[in-house]
């Protein structure tokens, strides 16, 4: 079997990436592959990149071309094109891989080929353990801390809503790949693409066993919250704030504009019509949307996120 790849985006990431390239080199399925792009670092990261690259020949492949791209999602569509293996892993640069991550991943990626085929595009994802800036574990599951059941929402018309898949625990074979990439530069993340992608043309599989250290710190792209009172609260508050709704709504119509202009020849005519729905979701009266939603199922995780979506609308 070839080597997993495993793509990692870094950005001024000196303080944490150590750790993260020694939690690497100590996963239990030593048949993985580092590849590296660096999106303009002023810091120290890439002499950090470039000595560890020297310490395991062969295994660790920095790309320094001088692109960048000013945004994770651009930095891993980029990655993506330099990727060789069977099946391909996506690494932040702040967090830490717990020993076995590549090796229960991968197990549950051969379970799925087996029961679906190779040539079903697949995408497998895990829980996380919430940890503080200095590895402190604050939830042993971030599924539970948020709330979350990934089980029950990986449909398409649940994905174009609301992505439950967390990047960094994301593995993917070769056929989605194929098909996915590039990630196009109006998707929302990276992640949330290669989901749309695997809910529609493929299968999703979640694993509920954590397999990294999530850590939260001052400068996270995303961070966790914990799901509670002072959440909802905040999430409530949030309702009120037209502006960012808006602009949150129209980055998601926006990413299904990009898919259904891409695959629209692949899509069935369901799958289409539901992606055109929630498009044109912002321009239609409050009792339209309210069909439209229950109809092709576009809902959140949760009973409390989809009476929030309901009250909003």
């Amino acid at each position: 079997m070839k080597p997993v790849d495993i793509l990692l985006a870094t950005c001024n990431s000196e303080k944490y990436l150590a750790e993260q390239l020694n939690s690497l080199s100590g996963q239990t399925n030593e048949n993985w592959r580092l590849i590296v792009h660096d999106d303009g670092s002023a810091d120290g990261t890439l002499a950090i990149l470039r000595t560890y690259a020297g310490r395991y020949p062969g295994k660790i492949r920095v790309i320094e071309d001088g692109l960048v791209f000013g945004s994770p999602r651009g930095n891993f569509s980029h990655l993506v094109s330099f990727t060789e293996g069977d099946y391909v892993m996506f690494c932040d640069h702040d967090d830490v891989w717990l020993p076995d991550k590549i090796e229960e991943t991968l197990k549950k990626m051969l379970a799925a080929e087996e029961r679906y085929g190779k040539d079903i595009p697949l995408l497998v994802h895990t829980d996380l353990k919430v940890a503080d800036a200095g590895l402190k574990v604050i939830a042993g599951s971030f599924w539970k801390y948020q709330n979350l059941t990934p089980e029950r929402a990986g449909g398409f018309s649940r994905i174009a809503m609301q992505n439950v898949v967390t990047g960094c625990t994301m593995m993917i074979n070769k056929k989605l790949l194929a098909l996915a990439a590039p990630v196009p530069e109006n998707a929302i993340m990276h992640d949330w693409w290669f989901a749309l992608c695997a809910a529609a043309f493929g299968k999703i599989e979640c694993l509920a066993t954590p397999t990294v250290l999530y850590r939260q710190h001052a400068v996270n792209n995303l961070g966790a919250q914990k799901w509670g009172f002072a959440y909802m609260a905040n999430k409530a508050v949030s309702l009120w704030n037209t502006a960012e709704w808006d602009k949150q709504f129209s980055a998601q119509a926006e990413q299904l504009r990009q898919f259904l202009a891409r695959y629209k020849d692949l899509l069935n005519n369901a799958q289409a019509e539901s992606a055109q729905c929630f498009i044109g979701l912002r321009n239609t009266n409050r009792l339209k949307k309210i069909f439209i939603i229950l109809k092709y199922g576009f809902f959140k995780n949760g009973f409390a996120r989809n009476a929030g979506l309901f009250m909003k609308i």
